[in-house]
């Protein structure tokens, strides 16, 4: 079958507690690469018994573990997949000065910008 694409993509948005930053990820892989990978990602997570990990919430073991677990597959497949951040602090002047701020409209804007 002949797609007319050659890579597939997957992104996250974070919103930090403190409100000050913000946060966008893009992980890019080869579209011929992608279904190994996600079921790789998929069987740690099941092995793991995580339904989803979460970066800010690591404080029971099984979480740690499976967060060291999905480390070390970034690391055994850093060539076939890549990870995009942007970070954006809300409190610089840039930002923070603007009269009627959409914040929505910023988080398009970093999406253009990332992808």
């Amino acid at each position: 079958m002949n797609f007319p694409f050659t890579h597939v993509a997957a992104s996250d948005d974070s919103k930090h507690q403190d409100e000050q930053f913000n946060s966008l990820a893009l992980v890019t892989s080869k579209y011929c690469d992608a279904g190994k990978l996600q079921g790789e990602i998929f069987n740690i997570l099941k092995e793991s018994e995580v339904k989803e990990l979460k970066w800010h919430d690591l404080d029971g073991a099984r979480d740690r573990f499976a967060a060291d677990k999905i480390i070390e597959f970034v690391f055994n497949n850093y060539k076939k997949i890549r990870i995009d951040i942007l970070i954006w602090d809300l409190d610089d002047r840039r930002h923070r000065d603007l009269i009627k701020r959409d914040d929505n409209e910023n988080l398009v804007r970093m999406y253009y910008h990332l992808v």
